[in-house]
């Protein structure tokens, strides 16, 4: 990396100054699924995103920035913080950035974010009482109002199977989640179902031909929630894996709700439950 050390660095010690940087080689490698896996990272981008990442102490090595995130008070205290931190800080302008990802405007901050993401089955634990489970989720941001609803509504691990969960769009709709909410990938989500029951673990899944209601069942803890495909639901095979299966209830006219909702109405549901019965 090439180094500026005059006055103008925005408060920061280094610099990008040129196209072939080593910084945007690695930024734009984010930009990727194969990037993102090879390095172990995902991306976040915007002050919110960043500003989440460290105060959750996720593994931020640097960041950078543009001049125009010290227009927002918000921006200099994150700077401030990061470097409290030991978090490297890098000045660059918006045009090169701008190469690096394709979100407009261009972020005024991004930082990459250490992440594991294994196998559901090896990240299993005894004391997990609400998993939300995610099959073929198509779209991102769908997706990342799935997070970001699992980590409001208590869920303590999500497992995604069929999609990307550190695709950027995902990232920026999970508001934070992203990182702070343990996720962790299936390549067989019916064997995966199986697992849990053998460790105790009520599955639900949704479906027209339901065991019941949503809301005239008993949803005990430890449980597993499975929302499916925007179009098709959850598949056949996993669905037949489940413990129960039930309806969410709707006025006629409407057969179906966005996926995100479908996660917020149950994993809500089974947290008024567990309250309840306290």
């Amino acid at each position: 990396m090439k180094i500026d050390k005059s006055k103008n660095t925005q408060a920061a010690d280094e610099q990008i100054v040129g196209s072939k940087d080593p910084i945007l080689t690695h930024l734009n490698d984010l930009a990727g699924a194969t990037g993102r896996k090879a390095r172990s990272q995902f991306l976040a981008e915007g002050l919110l995103i960043v500003q989440r990442a460290l105060e959750d102490h996720l593994p931020v090595e640097w960041l950078v920035y543009t001049s125009d995130l010290s227009k927002d008070p918000s921006g200099d205290t994150l700077l401030t913080a990061a470097k409290a931190e030991g978090i490297r800080c890098i000045s660059g302008s918006q045009g090169l950035l701008g190469k690096v990802t394709s979100s407009r405007p261009v972020p005024d901050v991004m930082a990459p974010v250490g992440v594991s993401y294994v196998e559901a089955a090896e990240a299993y634990r005894e004391d997990l009482h609400t998993i939300l489970i995610a099959e073929n989720i198509n779209n991102p941001d769908n997706l990342g109002m799935i997070l970001r609803t699992a980590d409001a509504a208590g869920a303590q691990q999500v497992v995604i199977a069929g999609a990307d969960p550190f695709h950027k769009n995902c990232v920026r709709a999970a508001r934070g989640a992203v990182g702070r909410l343990q996720i962790c990938g299936c390549s067989d989500l019916a064997c995966y179902v199986e697992f849990l029951k053998s460790k105790g673990v009520c599955v639900i899944g949704t479906a027209l031909d339901a065991d019941g209601g949503l809301y005239d069942l008993a949803l005990p803890r430890p449980i597993a929630v499975i929302v499916g495909n925007e179009n098709s639901g959850v598949t056949r095979p996993v669905l037949d894996a489940c413990s129960l299966r039930i309806r969410i209830p709707m006025v006629s006219g409407q057969d179906s709700l966005n996926v995100g909702v479908a996660a917020g109405v149950m994993l809500y549901e089974i947290w008024r439950q567990s309250e309840a019965a306290r």
